[in-house]
């Protein structure tokens, strides 16, 4: 479904938002979202790592947040996690991402390992 393609980000993003309580803007939250996809992308050696830096490079350039922070504090990825755990596009309590295989080329990849997308989450919510 090429549709769920457009969700690029906002797993991250939908629960970088509830756990700010909406402290973090939609688009900002978005920003961060890709550049944590592309990260664990990489980091499930989808992609190469310049396409992570390219994401990060352009969100930046764009004058976006490139880390999920709020006025003087952080959140807190076990909640971050948590969030994202009661994501719709989630099936039957296993992990669904939009990630990258290369500028795009887009993919949808179900169970993530947990351990994975919490190192993903703790470098972008530092």
């Amino acid at each position: 479904n090429i549709r769920a393609h457009l969700n690029l980000g906002h797993t991250f993003a939908h629960a970088f938002e509830q756990v700010s309580r909406y402290a973090i803007p939609h688009g900002e939250a978005v920003g961060v979202g890709l550049i944590a996809a592309a990260r664990l992308s990489v980091r499930l050696k989808l992609c190469a790592p310049s396409l992570a830096e390219q994401v990060e490079a352009l969100v930046g350039g764009v004058g976006l947040l490139t880390r999920a922070r709020m006025a003087a504090s952080e959140l807190d990825a076990e909640a971050v996690y948590a969030a994202m755990a009661t994501d719709k596009k989630w099936r039957g309590g296993r992990s669904r991402f939009v990630l990258l295989k290369n500028v795009g080329e887009p993919l949808i990849v179900d169970a993530v390992p947990v351990s994975d997308v919490m190192a993903i989450l703790n470098e972008v919510l530092r």
